[in-house]
Formats: C-alpha cells, sequence, structure tokens
C-alpha cells in the first residue's frame, strides 16, 4: 500500500494517519446530531442575506445588480428558520400516509429502482405498468 503512487500523491501514510485521527470511534446518532446541527449553523450563517447584499457592495456592482440582490436578501430574510424538531415528540404520533403509484408497493413522486439478474422480466414489467397506468386498470392484481 506504502508504493501505491496514488496514496503518495495524497501525502502517503500521514494522509491515512490524519484520516485515522479525524474519523470518529463510532458513528452514533449523537455524533451524526452535532454534525447536522453545525452544518445546519454553517448553513445560516452563509445564507444569511446582508452577507450576500453587503459581498456585493463590496465588489462595487451596479445599482440594478444590488437592487436584485436587495430583493432577493428581503425573500430570504420572510422565509422560515430551519426548525429543530425532537424525535421523541413524535411517538404516538400517526404516520402520515404515502401518495402511491402502486398501492402498497411503489410510491408516487419518489425513485425506484427495479433490479434483478438480466432478461428476468425487470424491462417487461415497467412496460406493463406504463401500460395499467394510461389504461387506469390494475397492474400484477394492485391497484394503479
Amino acid at each position: 500500500m506504502a508504493d501505491d503512487p496514488g496514496l503518495r500523491e495524497i501525502g502517503g501514510r500521514t494522509y491515512l494517519a490524519g484520516l485515522a485521527a479525524a474519523a470518529p470511534a463510532a458513528i452514533s446518532g449523537l455524533d451524526i446530531a452535532h454534525r447536522t446541527r453545525a452544518a445546519v449553523a454553517d448553513w445560516r450563517a452563509l445564507a444569511k442575506p446582508r452577507v450576500i447584499e453587503a459581498f456585493l457592495r463590496d465588489k462595487a456592482l451596479t445599482r440594478g445588480v444590488l437592487s436584485d440582490a436587495a430583493a432577493l436578501a428581503g425573500h430570504f430574510e420572510a422565509q422560515s428558520d430551519l426548525g429543530e424538531i425532537c424525535a421523541a415528540s413524535l411517538a404516538g404520533q400517526d404516520i402520515p400516509s404515502r401518495d402511491e403509484l402502486v398501492e402498497g408497493m411503489i410510491p408516487r413522486d419518489a425513485v425506484t429502482i427495479l433490479a434483478g439478474d438480466g432478461g428476468t422480466g425487470k424491462s417487461l414489467l415497467a412496460l406493463q405498468l406504463a401500460v395499467a397506468i394510461q389504461l387506469q386498470t390494475n397492474w400484477i392484481g394492485r391497484v394503479v
């Protein structure tokens, strides 16, 4: 591994040691929560509209660009902040229903993967689904 030219290019063993030192010993929900909170704080700091407007003003841009920036800043300020939700507050609440393309199988407006070995009928199933949607009929015994 030490002779790997790609590894040497990015710092070799020193890079690997730093990578190992920076990695958490075990990824936990608490660790993810702290990282998420830090990322949201960074996003809020970067997205502050007055910071954007000040940056544009420092660049001595035209009056039109500055008025556009001011309008954009006002729009951002009108948007609600990202809120925090405690998972415990969701206990006992009903799970919201999902809009489904195929009852109990395929959610609407979501990416769905149909996987399997070659020649097992994935394309045929997809074509049959497309026809069932167009004809508004059942597909393999399920409501479409």
